[in-house]
């Protein structure tokens, strides 16, 4: 049977980066804790980045 316990501690956080070149210092430290505590959680996450191209 599947422990969902153990399946949640086992998944890697994701992390969505865009608009961190942004001048939005709250967004900034946001991801600068959501980084910290992935790497103190897991020691490793997934970055995730949206980019948009008009042409």
């Amino acid at each position: 049977m599947l422990n969902k316990d153990k399946l949640k501690d086992s998944v890697l956080p994701i992390i969505d980066i865009t608009g961190y070149a942004t001048a939005d210092l709250k967004l900034q430290k946001q991801l600068a804790c959501k980084i910290k505590q992935a790497c103190s959680d897991k020691g490793f996450f997934i970055l995730s980045v949206t980019v948009l191209m008009i042409s």
